[in-house]
Protein backbone atom coordinates (compact mmCIF):
# COMPACT_ATOMS: atom_id res chain seq x y z
CA UNK A 1 0.00 0.00 0.00
CA UNK A 2 2.92 2.22 0.43
CA UNK A 3 4.17 1.75 -2.72
CA UNK A 4 0.70 2.65 -4.76
CA UNK A 5 0.49 5.75 -2.22
CA UNK A 6 4.35 7.04 -3.43
CA UNK A 7 3.49 6.03 -7.18
CA UNK A 8 -0.08 7.77 -6.71
CA UNK A 9 1.50 10.91 -5.13
CA UNK A 10 4.25 11.05 -7.77
CA UNK A 11 1.64 10.68 -10.42
CA UNK A 12 -0.24 13.17 -9.37
CA UNK A 13 2.83 15.65 -8.64
CA UNK A 14 3.97 14.85 -12.67
CA UNK A 15 0.37 15.48 -13.59
CA UNK A 16 0.30 18.73 -12.21
CA UNK A 17 3.73 20.00 -12.65
CA UNK A 18 3.65 19.26 -16.40
CA UNK A 19 -0.13 20.69 -16.80
CA UNK A 20 0.89 23.75 -15.37
CA UNK A 21 4.02 23.77 -18.13
CA UNK A 22 1.81 22.63 -20.95
CA UNK A 23 -1.50 23.67 -20.09
CA UNK A 24 -1.93 26.89 -21.51
CA UNK A 25 -0.84 25.49 -25.14
CA UNK A 26 -3.18 22.22 -24.22
CA UNK A 27 -6.00 24.88 -24.05
CA UNK A 28 -4.81 26.68 -27.20
CA UNK A 29 -5.33 23.12 -29.12
CA UNK A 30 -8.71 22.66 -27.79
CA UNK A 31 -9.84 26.27 -28.23
CA UNK A 32 -8.17 26.46 -31.95
CA UNK A 33 -9.59 22.86 -33.03
CA UNK A 34 -12.69 23.72 -31.34
CA UNK A 35 -13.17 26.74 -33.67
CA UNK A 36 -11.79 25.18 -37.09
CA UNK A 37 -14.32 22.15 -36.65
CA UNK A 38 -17.35 23.87 -35.98
CA UNK A 39 -16.56 26.51 -39.06
CA UNK A 40 -17.34 24.95 -42.65
CA UNK A 41 -13.44 24.91 -44.41
CA UNK A 42 -15.48 25.73 -47.90
CA UNK A 43 -17.27 28.56 -46.03
CA UNK A 44 -13.59 29.73 -44.60
CA UNK A 45 -12.46 29.18 -47.89
CA UNK A 46 -14.86 31.79 -49.32
CA UNK A 47 -16.58 28.89 -51.50
CA UNK A 48 -20.28 30.36 -50.49
CA UNK A 49 -19.17 33.72 -52.26
CA UNK A 50 -18.73 32.13 -55.66
CA UNK A 51 -20.81 32.05 -59.11
CA UNK A 52 -21.39 28.54 -60.49
CA UNK A 53 -19.97 29.02 -64.13
CA UNK A 54 -22.61 30.38 -66.39
CA UNK A 55 -23.21 28.32 -70.05
CA UNK A 56 -21.35 29.30 -72.22
CA UNK A 57 -23.17 31.27 -74.89
CA UNK A 58 -22.78 34.39 -77.18
CA UNK A 59 -20.86 32.47 -80.37
CA UNK A 60 -21.74 31.93 -83.92
CA UNK A 61 -19.77 31.38 -87.47
CA UNK A 62 -18.99 34.94 -87.41
CA UNK A 63 -17.21 35.07 -84.13
CA UNK A 64 -13.25 34.40 -83.92
CA UNK A 65 -12.56 30.89 -84.51
CA UNK A 66 -9.81 29.03 -82.44
CA UNK A 67 -7.82 28.21 -85.44
CA UNK A 68 -6.84 32.01 -86.23
CA UNK A 69 -5.46 32.33 -82.19
CA UNK A 70 -3.05 29.42 -82.96
CA UNK A 71 -1.66 31.72 -85.98
CA UNK A 72 -1.96 34.54 -84.40
CA UNK A 73 0.38 33.05 -80.69
CA UNK A 74 1.66 30.38 -82.40
CA UNK A 75 3.32 29.04 -78.68
CA UNK A 76 -0.13 29.67 -77.16
CA UNK A 77 -1.13 26.93 -74.21
CA UNK A 78 -3.54 26.38 -71.39
CA UNK A 79 -6.39 27.65 -74.10
CA UNK A 80 -9.84 28.15 -72.56
CA UNK A 81 -12.58 29.35 -74.41
CA UNK A 82 -15.49 30.24 -70.96
CA UNK A 83 -17.71 33.78 -69.91
CA UNK A 84 -16.13 36.81 -68.50
CA UNK A 85 -19.79 38.38 -67.48
CA UNK A 86 -21.87 38.10 -70.34
CA UNK A 87 -19.90 37.60 -73.28
CA UNK A 88 -17.76 34.86 -74.73
CA UNK A 89 -13.57 34.87 -74.49
CA UNK A 90 -10.92 33.39 -75.28
CA UNK A 91 -8.42 33.08 -71.79
CA UNK A 92 -4.59 31.31 -72.66
CA UNK A 93 -0.68 31.72 -71.74
CA UNK A 94 2.08 32.72 -73.65
CA UNK A 95 5.89 33.04 -72.36
CA UNK A 96 4.22 33.06 -68.84
CA UNK A 97 1.70 35.74 -69.74
CA UNK A 98 -1.82 35.53 -69.29
CA UNK A 99 -3.79 36.61 -72.04
CA UNK A 100 -7.63 36.92 -73.04
CA UNK A 101 -9.13 37.73 -76.18
CA UNK A 102 -13.12 38.82 -77.05
CA UNK A 103 -14.04 35.72 -78.60
CA UNK A 104 -16.31 37.55 -80.94
CA UNK A 105 -14.06 39.88 -82.61
CA UNK A 106 -10.67 38.72 -81.37
CA UNK A 107 -9.78 42.09 -79.38
CA UNK A 108 -7.29 41.62 -76.38
CA UNK A 109 -9.28 42.88 -73.04
CA UNK A 110 -6.90 41.78 -70.44
CA UNK A 111 -5.44 43.50 -68.47
CA UNK A 112 -8.88 44.63 -66.82
CA UNK A 113 -9.44 48.25 -65.63
CA UNK A 114 -11.41 48.87 -62.54
CA UNK A 115 -14.79 49.81 -64.07
CA UNK A 116 -14.66 46.68 -66.15
CA UNK A 117 -13.67 44.63 -62.49
CA UNK A 118 -16.70 46.35 -60.95
CA UNK A 119 -19.17 45.30 -63.65
CA UNK A 120 -18.12 41.63 -63.80
CA UNK A 121 -18.06 41.20 -59.70
CA UNK A 122 -21.84 40.21 -59.76
CA UNK A 123 -20.71 37.53 -62.69
CA UNK A 124 -18.24 35.93 -60.11
CA UNK A 125 -19.66 36.59 -56.46
CA UNK A 126 -22.94 35.12 -55.92
CA UNK A 127 -24.12 39.13 -54.78
CA UNK A 128 -26.83 41.53 -56.79
CA UNK A 129 -25.30 44.53 -58.36
CA UNK A 130 -27.04 46.50 -55.53
CA UNK A 131 -24.79 45.14 -52.89
CA UNK A 132 -21.59 46.20 -54.36
CA UNK A 133 -23.50 49.76 -54.67
CA UNK A 134 -23.71 49.95 -51.45
CA UNK A 135 -20.67 47.74 -49.85
CA UNK A 136 -17.66 48.61 -51.99
CA UNK A 137 -14.97 50.52 -49.77
CA UNK A 138 -12.26 50.38 -51.97
CA UNK A 139 -10.50 49.06 -54.88
CA UNK A 140 -6.92 48.54 -55.32
CA UNK A 141 -4.75 46.88 -58.01
CA UNK A 142 -2.06 45.08 -56.56
CA UNK A 143 0.87 44.80 -58.94
CA UNK A 144 4.25 44.39 -56.70
CA UNK A 145 3.31 43.10 -52.72
CA UNK A 146 0.47 41.41 -51.61
CA UNK A 147 -0.94 40.93 -47.81
CA UNK A 148 0.21 38.12 -45.96
CA UNK A 149 -3.20 36.61 -46.32
CA UNK A 150 -2.75 35.78 -50.22
CA UNK A 151 0.19 34.36 -51.90
CA UNK A 152 1.86 36.46 -54.58
CA UNK A 153 1.89 33.70 -57.25
CA UNK A 154 -1.30 35.55 -58.84
CA UNK A 155 -0.54 38.94 -59.40
CA UNK A 156 -1.56 41.46 -61.03
CA UNK A 157 -4.60 41.25 -59.04
CA UNK A 158 -7.28 43.83 -57.88
CA UNK A 159 -8.25 43.84 -54.46
CA UNK A 160 -12.06 44.92 -53.72
CA UNK A 161 -12.46 45.32 -50.07
CA UNK A 162 -16.16 44.91 -48.94
CA UNK A 163 -17.85 47.34 -45.59
CA UNK A 164 -19.92 44.19 -44.80
CA UNK A 165 -19.86 42.89 -41.03
CA UNK A 166 -17.17 40.27 -41.78
CA UNK A 167 -14.62 42.95 -43.58
CA UNK A 168 -14.63 40.47 -46.78
CA UNK A 169 -11.86 41.06 -49.41
CA UNK A 170 -12.49 39.62 -52.55
CA UNK A 171 -8.98 39.18 -55.44
CA UNK A 172 -9.60 38.73 -58.64
CA UNK A 173 -7.32 38.16 -61.22
CA UNK A 174 -6.55 41.43 -63.57
CA UNK A 175 -5.52 39.20 -66.78
CA UNK A 176 -8.08 36.53 -66.10
CA UNK A 177 -11.18 37.80 -64.27
CA UNK A 178 -11.10 34.92 -62.14
CA UNK A 179 -11.66 34.87 -58.18
CA UNK A 180 -8.43 34.08 -57.04
CA UNK A 181 -9.16 34.60 -53.19
CA UNK A 182 -11.73 35.48 -50.31
CA UNK A 183 -10.33 36.39 -47.44
CA UNK A 184 -12.77 37.84 -44.46
CA UNK A 185 -12.46 37.83 -40.77
CA UNK A 186 -13.41 34.51 -40.14
CA UNK A 187 -10.75 33.17 -42.19
CA UNK A 188 -8.22 35.14 -40.60
CA UNK A 189 -9.15 34.22 -37.06
CA UNK A 190 -8.70 30.58 -38.65
CA UNK A 191 -5.30 31.31 -40.33
CA UNK A 192 -4.19 32.67 -36.45
CA UNK A 193 -5.54 29.46 -35.25
CA UNK A 194 -4.12 27.19 -37.27
CA UNK A 195 -0.34 28.83 -36.87
CA UNK A 196 -1.21 28.77 -32.84
CA UNK A 197 -2.35 24.82 -33.15
CA UNK A 198 0.73 23.68 -35.00
CA UNK A 199 2.81 26.50 -32.81
CA UNK A 200 4.52 27.69 -36.53
CA UNK A 201 3.91 31.48 -35.69
CA UNK A 202 5.68 32.81 -38.78
CA UNK A 203 4.78 30.91 -41.55
CA UNK A 204 1.55 28.61 -40.27
CA UNK A 205 3.26 25.77 -42.51
CA UNK A 206 5.58 23.68 -40.37
CA UNK A 207 3.58 21.02 -39.02
CA UNK A 208 6.87 18.86 -37.56
CA UNK A 209 8.63 21.92 -35.79
CA UNK A 210 10.71 21.39 -32.41
CA UNK A 211 8.52 23.19 -30.33
CA UNK A 212 5.44 21.63 -31.61
CA UNK A 213 7.41 17.98 -30.93
CA UNK A 214 8.59 19.27 -27.83
CA UNK A 215 5.20 20.38 -26.53
CA UNK A 216 3.62 17.32 -27.81
CA UNK A 217 5.78 14.63 -25.90
CA UNK A 218 5.55 16.98 -22.95
CA UNK A 219 1.77 16.83 -23.10
CA UNK A 220 1.14 13.12 -23.97
CA UNK A 221 3.03 12.09 -20.55
CA UNK A 222 0.86 14.86 -18.89
CA UNK A 223 -2.12 13.49 -19.94
CA UNK A 224 -0.82 9.60 -19.63
CA UNK A 225 -0.40 10.27 -15.80
CA UNK A 226 -3.65 11.62 -15.66
CA UNK A 227 -5.32 9.06 -17.45
CA UNK A 228 -3.17 6.70 -15.22
CA UNK A 229 -5.10 8.71 -12.05
CA UNK A 230 -8.03 8.47 -13.69
CA UNK A 231 -7.56 4.66 -13.67
CA UNK A 232 -6.90 4.80 -10.39
CA UNK A 233 -9.88 6.93 -9.44
CA UNK A 234 -11.94 4.44 -10.87
CA UNK A 235 -10.84 1.47 -8.64
CA UNK A 236 -11.92 3.63 -5.89
CA UNK A 237 -15.20 4.79 -6.82
CA UNK A 238 -16.80 2.13 -5.09
CA UNK A 239 -15.66 1.92 -1.84
CA UNK A 240 -15.36 5.91 -1.80
CA UNK A 241 -18.81 6.46 -3.20
CA UNK A 242 -20.24 3.82 -0.53
CA UNK A 243 -18.13 5.98 2.18
CA UNK A 244 -19.35 9.05 1.33
CA UNK A 245 -22.99 7.88 0.85
CA UNK A 246 -22.87 7.11 4.43
CA UNK A 247 -21.03 10.12 6.10
CA UNK A 248 -22.26 13.44 4.45
CA UNK A 249 -24.94 15.03 6.48
CA UNK A 250 -27.25 17.71 5.58
CA UNK A 251 -26.18 19.74 8.14
CA UNK A 252 -22.34 19.72 7.54
CA UNK A 253 -21.49 23.05 6.35
CA UNK A 254 -19.57 23.14 2.92
CA UNK A 255 -18.16 26.73 2.11
CA UNK A 256 -19.25 28.24 -1.64
CA UNK A 257 -15.78 28.43 -2.69
CA UNK A 258 -15.47 24.35 -1.84
CA UNK A 259 -18.15 23.24 -3.49
CA UNK A 260 -16.81 25.46 -6.48
CA UNK A 261 -13.92 23.34 -6.49
CA UNK A 262 -15.35 20.21 -6.05
CA UNK A 263 -17.64 20.95 -9.01
CA UNK A 264 -14.60 21.53 -11.13
CA UNK A 265 -12.91 18.69 -9.66
CA UNK A 266 -16.34 16.74 -10.93
CA UNK A 267 -16.28 18.02 -14.04
CA UNK A 268 -12.90 17.70 -14.92
CA UNK A 269 -12.65 13.91 -14.05
CA UNK A 270 -15.91 13.32 -16.11
CA UNK A 271 -14.87 14.79 -18.74
CA UNK A 272 -11.63 13.30 -18.95
CA UNK A 273 -13.12 9.87 -18.91
CA UNK A 274 -15.21 10.45 -21.99
CA UNK A 275 -12.09 12.16 -24.26
CA UNK A 276 -9.01 11.41 -22.64
CA UNK A 277 -8.51 8.28 -24.96
CA UNK A 278 -8.84 10.63 -28.45
CA UNK A 279 -6.75 13.45 -26.76
CA UNK A 280 -4.04 11.06 -26.45
CA UNK A 281 -4.54 9.70 -30.07
CA UNK A 282 -4.95 13.21 -31.18
CA UNK A 283 -1.80 13.59 -29.58
CA UNK A 284 -0.03 10.25 -31.24
CA UNK A 285 -1.34 11.12 -34.66
CA UNK A 286 -0.29 15.07 -34.78
CA UNK A 287 2.77 13.87 -33.25
CA UNK A 288 3.21 10.71 -36.17
CA UNK A 289 2.04 13.73 -38.78
CA UNK A 290 4.94 16.19 -38.40
CA UNK A 291 7.24 13.00 -38.97
CA UNK A 292 5.69 11.96 -42.23
CA UNK A 293 7.93 12.97 -45.55
CA UNK A 294 5.37 15.04 -46.83
CA UNK A 295 7.12 14.74 -50.71
CA UNK A 296 6.97 10.94 -51.06
CA UNK A 297 3.16 11.44 -49.19
CA UNK A 298 2.11 14.37 -51.78
CA UNK A 299 3.47 12.14 -54.72
CA UNK A 300 6.55 14.63 -55.15
CA UNK A 301 9.16 12.11 -54.90
CA UNK A 302 7.39 10.03 -57.82
CA UNK A 303 5.29 12.34 -60.21
CA UNK A 304 6.16 14.80 -62.80
CA UNK A 305 2.61 16.91 -63.66
CA UNK A 306 2.67 18.62 -66.88
CA UNK A 307 0.61 21.45 -67.31
CA UNK A 308 -0.92 21.44 -70.95
CA UNK A 309 3.03 21.94 -72.30
CA UNK A 310 2.54 20.56 -76.22
CA UNK A 311 4.65 17.75 -77.99
CA UNK A 312 3.90 19.41 -80.96
CA UNK A 313 2.68 22.83 -82.57
CA UNK A 314 -0.71 23.87 -83.12
CA UNK A 315 -2.26 22.17 -86.34
CA UNK A 316 -4.66 24.79 -87.26
CA UNK A 317 -6.03 22.97 -90.04
CA UNK A 318 -7.44 20.80 -87.64
CA UNK A 319 -9.03 23.33 -85.34
CA UNK A 320 -12.72 23.37 -86.47
CA UNK A 321 -14.72 26.24 -85.83
CA UNK A 322 -17.63 24.62 -86.75
CA UNK A 323 -17.29 21.36 -85.51
CA UNK A 324 -17.02 23.20 -81.75
CA UNK A 325 -19.75 25.63 -83.02
CA UNK A 326 -22.00 22.05 -83.53
CA UNK A 327 -21.03 20.86 -80.02
CA UNK A 328 -22.09 23.76 -78.39
CA UNK A 329 -25.54 23.51 -80.10
CA UNK A 330 -25.50 19.94 -79.63
CA UNK A 331 -24.46 20.51 -75.67
CA UNK A 332 -26.22 23.37 -74.42
CA UNK A 333 -25.00 23.10 -71.26
CA UNK A 334 -21.13 23.92 -71.97
CA UNK A 335 -19.44 25.94 -69.07
CA UNK A 336 -15.99 25.76 -70.65
CA UNK A 337 -14.25 24.51 -73.88
CA UNK A 338 -10.24 23.67 -73.20
CA UNK A 339 -7.75 22.57 -75.73
CA UNK A 340 -6.38 19.63 -74.58
CA UNK A 341 -3.35 17.51 -75.95
CA UNK A 342 -3.80 13.74 -75.65
CA UNK A 343 -1.65 10.99 -77.65
CA UNK A 344 -0.62 13.43 -79.58
CA UNK A 345 -3.69 14.74 -80.95
CA UNK A 346 -5.31 17.95 -80.33
CA UNK A 347 -8.83 17.79 -78.45
CA UNK A 348 -11.97 20.00 -77.21
CA UNK A 349 -12.51 18.72 -73.89
CA UNK A 350 -16.47 20.49 -72.62
CA UNK A 351 -17.11 21.30 -68.91
CA UNK A 352 -20.35 20.82 -68.09
CA UNK A 353 -19.79 20.63 -63.95
CA UNK A 354 -16.77 21.49 -61.82
CA UNK A 355 -16.79 22.21 -58.29
CA UNK A 356 -14.56 24.46 -56.94
CA UNK A 357 -12.22 22.03 -56.24
CA UNK A 358 -11.56 18.95 -58.03
CA UNK A 359 -12.22 16.43 -56.11
CA UNK A 360 -16.08 17.96 -55.81
CA UNK A 361 -18.59 15.99 -58.72
CA UNK A 362 -17.80 16.93 -61.67
CA UNK A 363 -18.65 16.02 -65.81
CA UNK A 364 -15.85 16.72 -68.60
CA UNK A 365 -16.13 14.79 -72.55
CA UNK A 366 -13.30 15.19 -74.87
CA UNK A 367 -13.65 15.64 -78.78
CA UNK A 368 -11.59 15.91 -81.61
CA UNK A 369 -11.33 18.76 -83.00
CA UNK A 370 -11.11 18.40 -86.59
CA UNK A 371 -14.15 16.29 -86.78
CA UNK A 372 -16.11 16.49 -83.79
CA UNK A 373 -16.14 12.85 -83.07
CA UNK A 374 -16.31 11.88 -78.83
CA UNK A 375 -12.82 10.49 -78.00
CA UNK A 376 -12.95 9.39 -74.89
CA UNK A 377 -10.00 7.99 -72.87
CA UNK A 378 -8.49 4.31 -73.67
CA UNK A 379 -6.57 2.06 -71.87
CA UNK A 380 -3.29 2.95 -74.04
CA UNK A 381 -4.03 6.45 -73.32
CA UNK A 382 -3.83 5.58 -69.63
CA UNK A 383 -0.77 3.84 -69.95
CA UNK A 384 0.86 6.50 -71.79
CA UNK A 385 -0.29 9.30 -69.37
CA UNK A 386 0.92 7.47 -66.40
CA UNK A 387 4.46 6.93 -67.93
CA UNK A 388 4.79 10.38 -68.58
CA UNK A 389 3.75 11.50 -65.11
CA UNK A 390 6.38 9.30 -63.41
CA UNK A 391 9.82 11.28 -62.54
CA UNK A 392 12.48 10.95 -65.26
CA UNK A 393 15.06 10.04 -62.50
CA UNK A 394 12.38 7.92 -60.51
CA UNK A 395 11.58 5.66 -63.94
CA UNK A 396 15.89 5.11 -63.68
CA UNK A 397 15.63 4.12 -60.24
CA UNK A 398 12.67 1.49 -60.47
CA UNK A 399 14.32 0.29 -64.13
CA UNK A 400 14.17 -3.14 -63.29
CA UNK A 401 10.46 -2.85 -61.05
CA UNK A 402 8.20 -1.75 -63.61
CA UNK A 403 8.03 -0.72 -67.24
CA UNK A 404 5.20 0.84 -69.88
CA UNK A 405 4.07 -2.27 -70.85
CA UNK A 406 3.66 -3.83 -67.48
CA UNK A 407 1.05 -1.16 -66.81
CA UNK A 408 -2.91 -2.05 -66.65
CA UNK A 409 -5.41 0.50 -66.09
CA UNK A 410 -8.25 -0.07 -64.08
CA UNK A 411 -11.26 2.00 -63.83
CA UNK A 412 -12.77 2.80 -60.28
CA UNK A 413 -15.98 4.46 -59.00
CA UNK A 414 -16.39 6.24 -55.20
CA UNK A 415 -15.70 5.20 -52.17
CA UNK A 416 -12.12 4.78 -53.44
CA UNK A 417 -9.89 3.61 -50.24
CA UNK A 418 -6.51 5.81 -51.92
CA UNK A 419 -8.98 8.68 -52.28
CA UNK A 420 -11.22 9.21 -49.64
CA UNK A 421 -12.69 12.83 -50.72
CA UNK A 422 -12.52 11.63 -54.15
CA UNK A 423 -16.19 12.06 -55.63
CA UNK A 424 -15.26 11.28 -59.42
CA UNK A 425 -14.75 8.29 -61.67
CA UNK A 426 -11.08 7.25 -61.78
CA UNK A 427 -8.45 5.36 -63.76
CA UNK A 428 -6.11 3.74 -61.43
CA UNK A 429 -2.47 2.45 -62.28
CA UNK A 430 -0.50 0.47 -60.42
CA UNK A 431 3.57 0.14 -60.19
CA UNK A 432 5.12 -2.85 -59.01
CA UNK A 433 7.80 -0.63 -57.04
CA UNK A 434 8.44 -0.61 -53.50
CA UNK A 435 6.39 2.05 -52.67
CA UNK A 436 3.22 0.13 -54.23
CA UNK A 437 2.52 3.47 -55.91
CA UNK A 438 -0.79 3.82 -57.69
CA UNK A 439 -1.38 6.29 -60.05
CA UNK A 440 -4.38 8.03 -60.10
CA UNK A 441 -6.35 9.81 -63.36
CA UNK A 442 -9.93 11.42 -63.87
CA UNK A 443 -12.06 9.43 -65.69
CA UNK A 444 -13.19 12.15 -68.27
CA UNK A 445 -10.22 13.67 -69.10
CA UNK A 446 -7.15 11.88 -67.57
CA UNK A 447 -6.04 14.72 -65.54
CA UNK A 448 -3.81 13.52 -63.15
CA UNK A 449 -5.22 13.75 -60.03
CA UNK A 450 -2.16 12.06 -57.18
CA UNK A 451 0.43 9.51 -56.99
CA UNK A 452 -0.67 7.44 -53.77
CA UNK A 453 1.85 5.19 -52.04
CA UNK A 454 2.26 3.51 -49.25
CA UNK A 455 3.99 6.76 -46.98
CA UNK A 456 0.24 8.51 -48.62
CA UNK A 457 -2.03 5.74 -47.22
CA UNK A 458 -0.40 6.39 -43.88
CA UNK A 459 -0.94 9.92 -43.88
CA UNK A 460 -4.33 9.34 -44.66
CA UNK A 461 -5.11 6.77 -41.71
CA UNK A 462 -3.12 9.58 -39.35
CA UNK A 463 -5.34 12.43 -40.95
CA UNK A 464 -8.69 9.88 -40.59
CA UNK A 465 -7.67 9.06 -36.59
CA UNK A 466 -6.66 13.04 -36.19
CA UNK A 467 -10.18 14.48 -37.64
CA UNK A 468 -12.29 11.06 -36.65
CA UNK A 469 -13.15 11.36 -40.12
CA UNK A 470 -14.85 7.55 -40.28
CA UNK A 471 -18.02 7.99 -42.18
CA UNK A 472 -18.30 9.10 -45.65
CA UNK A 473 -19.57 12.79 -45.79
CA UNK A 474 -20.97 15.74 -47.92
CA UNK A 475 -18.63 17.21 -50.14
CA UNK A 476 -18.90 20.38 -49.43
CA UNK A 477 -19.37 19.93 -45.80
CA UNK A 478 -15.12 19.30 -45.02
CA UNK A 479 -13.72 16.22 -43.88
CA UNK A 480 -13.02 17.70 -40.65
CA UNK A 481 -16.50 19.21 -39.98
CA UNK A 482 -18.13 15.37 -39.20
CA UNK A 483 -20.15 15.27 -35.99
CA UNK A 484 -17.79 13.30 -33.97
CA UNK A 485 -15.08 16.08 -33.97
CA UNK A 486 -17.63 18.51 -33.16
CA UNK A 487 -18.54 16.88 -30.24
CA UNK A 488 -15.51 15.45 -28.97
CA UNK A 489 -13.92 19.05 -29.31
CA UNK A 490 -16.36 20.41 -27.05
CA UNK A 491 -15.66 17.82 -24.77
CA UNK A 492 -11.81 18.60 -24.71
CA UNK A 493 -12.47 22.08 -24.85
CA UNK A 494 -14.63 21.53 -21.37
CA UNK A 495 -11.99 19.25 -20.30
CA UNK A 496 -9.20 22.02 -20.75
CA UNK A 497 -10.86 24.74 -19.19
CA UNK A 498 -11.29 22.68 -15.87
CA UNK A 499 -8.34 21.49 -15.76
CA UNK A 500 -6.74 25.20 -15.75
CA UNK A 501 -9.55 26.41 -13.14
CA UNK A 502 -8.49 23.66 -10.98
CA UNK A 503 -4.58 24.21 -11.88
CA UNK A 504 -5.05 27.89 -10.38
CA UNK A 505 -7.46 26.75 -7.48
CA UNK A 506 -4.73 24.24 -6.57
CA UNK A 507 -1.85 27.42 -7.56
CA UNK A 508 -4.25 29.61 -4.94
CA UNK A 509 -4.60 27.06 -2.12
CA UNK A 510 -0.44 26.44 -2.28
CA UNK A 511 0.70 30.55 -1.97
CA UNK A 512 -1.92 30.40 1.36
CA UNK A 513 -0.53 27.31 3.31
CA UNK A 514 2.09 26.78 5.68
CA UNK A 515 4.75 25.70 3.81
CA UNK A 516 6.84 25.34 6.31
CA UNK A 517 6.36 21.61 7.63
CA UNK A 518 5.99 18.03 6.84
CA UNK A 519 2.86 17.23 5.62
CA UNK A 520 1.44 14.40 8.26
CA UNK A 521 0.21 12.21 5.68
CA UNK A 522 4.04 11.49 4.30
CA UNK A 523 5.10 11.55 8.28
CA UNK A 524 2.85 8.68 9.28
CA UNK A 525 3.75 6.72 6.23
CA UNK A 526 7.43 6.93 7.09
CA UNK A 527 6.71 5.86 10.45
CA UNK A 528 4.48 3.27 9.28
CA UNK A 529 1.97 3.91 10.92
CA UNK A 530 -0.67 4.59 7.96
CA UNK A 531 -0.57 2.80 4.93
CA UNK A 532 -4.08 3.52 3.52
CA UNK A 533 -3.80 6.21 1.42
CA UNK A 534 -5.18 4.89 -1.69
CA UNK A 535 -5.74 8.51 -3.58
CA UNK A 536 -2.23 9.55 -2.74
CA UNK A 537 -2.77 12.72 -0.62
CA UNK A 538 -5.65 13.75 -3.12
CA UNK A 539 -8.18 14.12 -0.31
CA UNK A 540 -10.58 11.85 -1.93
CA UNK A 541 -10.18 8.57 -0.36
CA UNK A 542 -11.01 9.69 2.90
CA UNK A 543 -8.84 6.58 4.12
CA UNK A 544 -5.97 8.46 6.23
CA UNK A 545 -7.82 9.32 9.27
CA UNK A 546 -6.27 10.07 12.67
CA UNK A 547 -7.22 11.30 16.02
CA UNK A 548 -5.62 14.11 17.55
CA UNK A 549 -5.98 15.48 21.16
CA UNK A 550 -6.35 19.07 19.68
CA UNK A 551 -7.98 18.77 16.41
CA UNK A 552 -7.70 21.46 14.24
CA UNK A 553 -11.07 23.19 12.63
CA UNK A 554 -11.89 20.63 9.51
CA UNK A 555 -11.76 21.69 6.58
CA UNK A 556 -14.67 21.49 3.46
CA UNK A 557 -12.68 18.11 2.15
CA UNK A 558 -13.08 16.49 5.84
CA UNK A 559 -16.59 17.69 6.13
CA UNK A 560 -17.44 15.85 3.32
CA UNK A 561 -15.35 12.56 3.73
CA UNK A 562 -16.27 12.15 7.27
CA UNK A 563 -19.86 11.73 9.14
CA UNK A 564 -20.43 14.28 12.29
CA UNK A 565 -19.57 11.66 14.70
CA UNK A 566 -16.02 11.41 13.83
CA UNK A 567 -15.68 15.07 13.30
CA UNK A 568 -16.56 15.78 16.97
CA UNK A 569 -14.29 12.71 18.30
CA UNK A 570 -11.71 14.27 16.70
CA UNK A 571 -10.51 12.60 13.60
CA UNK A 572 -9.08 13.92 10.84
CA UNK A 573 -7.20 13.30 6.95
CA UNK A 574 -3.75 13.29 7.41
CA UNK A 575 -3.79 14.75 4.16
CA UNK A 576 -5.22 17.83 5.07
CA UNK A 577 -2.79 18.92 7.49
CA UNK A 578 0.97 19.73 8.24
CA UNK A 579 2.80 17.87 11.53
CA UNK A 580 3.33 21.27 13.31
CA UNK A 581 -0.81 21.84 12.91
CA UNK A 582 -1.36 19.24 15.45
CA UNK A 583 -0.90 17.10 18.71
CA UNK A 584 -1.82 14.00 20.07
CA UNK A 585 -1.88 12.40 17.07
CA UNK A 586 -2.92 8.47 16.93
CA UNK A 587 -3.97 6.73 13.69
CA UNK A 588 -7.46 5.70 13.21
CA UNK A 589 -9.39 2.77 11.64
CA UNK A 590 -12.71 2.68 10.40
Amino acid sequence: MKGLHQFTRQTRKAHRYLMAIVGIQLFIWAASGTYMVWLNIHSIHGDEWLQSPPVLTGLGPQSYPISELAIAFPKATNIKLKMLGDKPVYLFKQFAQTIMLDATNGEKISPLSSSEIQELLPFVIDKPQSFFDNNIKNINLLTDSVPEEISGRSLPLWQIELKDWDSTTIYIGQNNGEVEYVRHNRWRIFDLFWRLHIMDYSEGEDIGNNLLIFATVLSFIAVLAGFVLLTLRLRLYTVTSRLTSKIIRPNQSISYTSRIQNFIKKTHKWFALIVLIQLLIWMVSGFLLGQVDYDLASGKATATWVHEKPKTFLNTEKLSHTSLLNLLDISELVQVVSLRERDNQWLYQLQYKKGRHSYWPAYFELFNTSTGDAEPLNEQMLVELAWQSIDRDYKVSMAQEVTQQSLDPVLLVPPIDDLPNEYNRVWQVKLADHHNTAIYFNADNGDLIAHVNDTTRWRNLLLMLHFMDYLPHNPKQGAFNNVFIKTMSIFALALSLSGLAWLLSLLWLYLRQDRGSTLLLDSLIASKQLTTANCGGGGTCGRCTFLSSTPPEPNDREKALLSQIELDQGVRLACQHKVNGVSGVSVYVK
